[in-house]
């Protein structure tokens, strides 16, 4: 079974996710408001993140890797 964003598992059970729920277990956006989610999920004790990566099309891992770790893990002041 995949769970890629275009699996038909994923399809199929997309639908039926709110989006409520969702938020409280994705998030998506630019650097800035990742960096956000991640500085509210530490203050309310969370100490670890899995972060899968969704690419747009034309993105290598490679760059999600860098674009994650510039902007959100290490972002430049």
């Amino acid at each position: 079974m995949t769970y890629g964003t275009h699996s038909p598992s994923m399809e199929r059970v997309a639908p039926r996710v709110p989006d409520d729920v969702l938020a409280h277990f994705s998030m998506a956006g630019d650097g800035a408001h990742c960096r956000g989610v991640a500085a509210r999920l530490a203050a309310a004790g969370i100490t670890q993140l899995a972060v899968l990566p969704w690419l747009v099309p034309g993105q290598t891992l490679e760059q999600f890797i860098e674009t994650f770790a510039s902007e959100v893990i290490a972002p430049r002041v």
